[in-house]
């Protein structure tokens, strides 16, 4: 992809829209095994994982690439608007476990493109390169997230292209303005890998078990382009013109509107939603394909 440097650049842009959390100390896996929606006692440091982060009624309050650095230390990859809350909040759980949740505030993520020192990899797929981590990223192009300590160098913020890198690729993700609002299957968390549905109990589990064994979900996050002149942004509600409505999760403007990622009724379900509220409604919203498939509705 044009928009993130190969081999070869000395300077990769710098996301600033991501932080990461340092978990330390011998309960730090059998803790996070017990808070997150994927497996990590099962994780190498040859490969990432995506894991949700929810509340009892199986909401979620943040998604997260994982590394498994060593036995007992992890980082947590997530936005960074949503860093301390989640730190807070986790703790509260700490009771007699053993370890140390801290931002790593020395660390800086970066965009990196394809690179042939890394060579060819699946999605998730962890380098490794003295200190410095590499996690292959979802999605049609090559790139790869970059996490290494600060230096001098002078970046540019690459957080624009890469979230809409992650808008093609339908990976999803919630800011503070979608925390909590959306379950886990509505975000595709178990398209995309980042449930583990044979693993123990986690915070919101009996809810995503009921969804995923008998339930039926409605609505799910779609990628759409929206023309409209309206600012479009995590956590606004538009209608299109037949009434549908969308939940924006992520946006990127384009010319003639937006590209979006949403949360909408699946094609062929009831498409107007009656509503009380007064709501905004887009002049035109086209659907764009997923890299991956949205179950049958």
């Amino acid at each position: 992809m044009s928009d993130f440097p190969s081999d070869g650049t000395d300077v990769a842009t710098t996301l600033s829209h991501l932080a990461v959390l340092a978990v330390d100390g011998p309960d730090s896996g059998r803790f996070l095994h017990g808070q997150l929606s994927n497996d990590l006692l099962t994780m190498t440091t040859e490969h990432a994982r995506l894991a949700g982060y929810h509340n009892p009624q199986g909401r979620v309050i943040s998604i997260m690439q994982i590394v498994r650095l060593a036995e007992a230390s992890y980082w947590l990859i997530l936005p960074d608007e949503l860093l301390e809350s989640v730190r807070e909040r986790m703790l509260r759980f700490r009771l007699r476990s053993k370890f140390s949740l801290q931002h790593a505030s020395d660390l800086g993520l970066f965009a990196w493109g394809e690179s042939r020192s890394l060579g060819d990899a699946e999605p998730f797929a962890l380098r490794a390169v003295g200190d410095t981590r590499f996690i292959r990223q979802a999605g049609a192009g090559i790139r790869w997230l970059q996490i290494r300590r600060r230096g001098n160098e002078t970046a540019l913020d690459g957080s624009l292209a890469w979230r809409g890198a992650d808008i093609a690729a339908g990976q999803p993700q919630v800011y503070a303005a979608t925390s909590e609002s959306f379950v886990a299957q509505m975000l595709n968390l178990d398209l995309v890998g980042a449930i583990a549905f044979d693993k123990g109990c986690y915070t919101g589990q009996e809810v995503i078990a009921r969804a995923h064994y008998r339930g039926r979900v409605k609505r799910r996050m779609q990628r759409f382009a929206v023309d409209t002149r309206l600012a479009l942004a995590p956590g606004r509600h538009c209608h299109a013109p037949d009434g549908r409505r969308l939940d924006i999760t992520d946006a990127l403007a384009t010319p003639t509107g937006y590209e979006v990622l949403a949360v909408a009724n699946l094609p062929g379900s009831q498409t107007r939603e009656p509503t009380q509220e007064a709501v905004d409604v887009v002049e035109a919203v086209h659907e764009l394909p997923l890299p991956y498939a949205l179950p049958a509705n």
